[in-house]
């Protein structure tokens, strides 16, 4: 056990709790805590299968977050590529998380030590990006600090859709995750205004090759495929 005495302290560093290995312990820790003690909510999701992930926890713990008025930061996981695109999705859109976090940075990338769920793998004398890189990828290359998500929806029920706006409200983000085995064409649509003048569309498909893929700007009938079991990121900007 580590005990930290921050009493009297000049300056008082965040405090992240509870720290639990899963979302759903969550409430049951907060509410022996005072929550006005705390920087934000935080737990892991060890035991969560990606594709039968428990919603109705996130969108609990979410609320709570709510109740409370912190927000919610996911602060250790590992999975693999296309589990990592659903986990950031989920806890993203229903617990609304400020934060996703992956375990592990690096592995080596031979021999009995290698973890396939690191975001790079290593050897004595150069490295790879791994499928979970290319996941936290699609969701933050397009985004920055103090970008919003504003309201996105699908008509399919395995495509999973979040978008995300800059402040200036010059930039759009939408990140697409097909969670199907089914190819899905997607055809976006802007609720309000017009679309922005520019965009790049960037495609991963864990089942094939495509890691990253830079596609070119979006069609001028707005729609992409989105392949069974893949990520697509589409980045508007004016």
């Amino acid at each position: 056990m580590v005990l930290l005495l921050l009493w009297g302290a000049p300056s008082i560093p965040k405090i992240l709790a509870p720290e639990t290995s899963d979302a759903v312990s969550v409430a049951a820790y907060v509410a022996a805590l005072d929550p006005s003690t705390l920087s934000a909510l935080s737990h892991h999701l060890y035991g969560e299968n990606p594709e039968a992930v428990n919603l109705s926890s996130l969108s609990t713990l979410g609320d709570l977050a709510k109740q409370v008025g912190k927000p919610v930061f996911q602060t250790e996981m590992q999975a693999d590529g296309f589990g990592t695109a659903l986990l950031i999705h989920y806890t993203t859109t229903l617990e609304e998380a400020s934060a996703y976090l992956q375990t592990s940075l690096t592995s080596s990338a031979t021999g009995p030590a290698t973890n396939p769920q690191a975001l790079v793998g290593v050897t004595t004398s150069d490295f790879t990006v791994q499928a979970p890189y290319h996941s936290l990828r699609h969701f933050a290359f397009y985004t920055d600090p103090g970008w919003v998500r504003i309201e996105a929806r699908s008509s399919a029920t395995t495509l999973l859709a979040s978008s995300w706006q800059s402040p200036n409200k010059e930039a759009l983000t939408v990140v697409l995750v097909n969670a199907g085995t089914s190819d899905v064409d997607a055809e976006l649509e802007l609720a309000a205004g017009d679309w922005p003048a520019t965009s790049q569309v960037t495609r991963t498909v864990f089942g094939g090759v495509e890691r990253s893929a830079a596609l070119g700007a979006l069609s001028a009938e707005r729609v992409l495929r989105v392949p069974a079991r893949s990520i697509a990121t589409v980045a508007f900007s004016k």
